[in-house]
């Protein structure tokens, strides 16, 4: 596969503030995806890219960068349960949002640098009928070790963020979620279990280092929803709760 896109940022007018420059982003790639089947059971899959992006401001200034980002996954069937693994390298560069800002809530950093990190995950779904109910159940385990990761940290007396590089960052979570059909009712219950800590930082307490975890990045994340279809109608009641 070979693929390309075009962006233009346009300021447009500000009122109480000098305007960041418009900028222009073209891209071009180069992606290879692959799959195969051994003994009818076993799914491999790989797939590896090479990106390039080219930003240039009416400000004068311009910049451009390359990373390969590559992906292999593995996934067997025992009986009615699937097991799945992943891992590989993953890169994007800042968005013009991420850059410049907008004229509300974020605030620019225009020498923002690209993110990359090192994934990983493995987990297991579940999923069979019992008459006219269906159950479905999954969970996964998952990892990353970033480099320059971009996040939004609160600058000022007025709350904005501002998006920020974390030179070292690590995260590991666990996902798990649980539906249930039957009689043209659905429920659905999902959790996300989430630990982060920036590498690039120490507290001390007392003689200890410890690493504060990355900012917007909640520890509990709980899903439910219940619905009801009947013909083209469906009603459904949800609830997000984030810790």
């Amino acid at each position: 596969r070979v693929d390309g896109s075009a962006e233009r940022y346009a300021p447009g007018t500000w009122v109480g503030g000098t305007a960041p420059p418009s900028a222009r982003r073209t891209n071009g790639g180069v992606a290879l995806d692959a799959t195969a089947r051994v003994a009818n059971a076993l799914t491999l899959a790989a797939s590896g890219r090479g990106d390039m992006w080219f930003d240039t401001s009416d400000d004068g200034t311009s910049r451009s960068e390359q990373r390969p980002t590559g992906h292999v996954g593995v996934e067997l069937p025992l009986g009615p349960v699937i097991l799945a693994s992943h891992g590989g390298f993953v890169a994007r560069p800042p968005s013009f949002v991420e850059r410049y800002g907008n004229r509300g809530a974020f605030i620019g950093e225009p020498d923002l640098k690209p993110e990359s990190a090192f994934t990983a995950d493995g987990g297991a779904r579940f999923t069979r009928r019992f008459g006219r109910l269906r159950l479905h159940v999954e969970t996964a385990a998952f990892a990353s070790w970033a480099d320059d990761l971009i996040t939004y940290v609160y600058a000022g007396a007025t709350g904005r963020a501002k998006a920020t590089n974390i030179g070292r960052a690590r995260l590991f979570g666990i996902e798990s979620e649980v539906r249930v059909a039957a009689f043209g009712f659905e429920a659905r219950a999902s959790h996300t279990a989430l630990a982060t800590a920036n590498e690039s930082e120490c507290r001390y307490v007392g003689t200890r280092c410890t690493r504060p975890p990355l900012p917007g990045r909640p520890a509990h994340d709980f899903v439910a929803d219940l619905s009801f279809s009947r013909g083209p109608v469906r009603l459904r009641y949800g609830l997000d709760l984030v810790a």
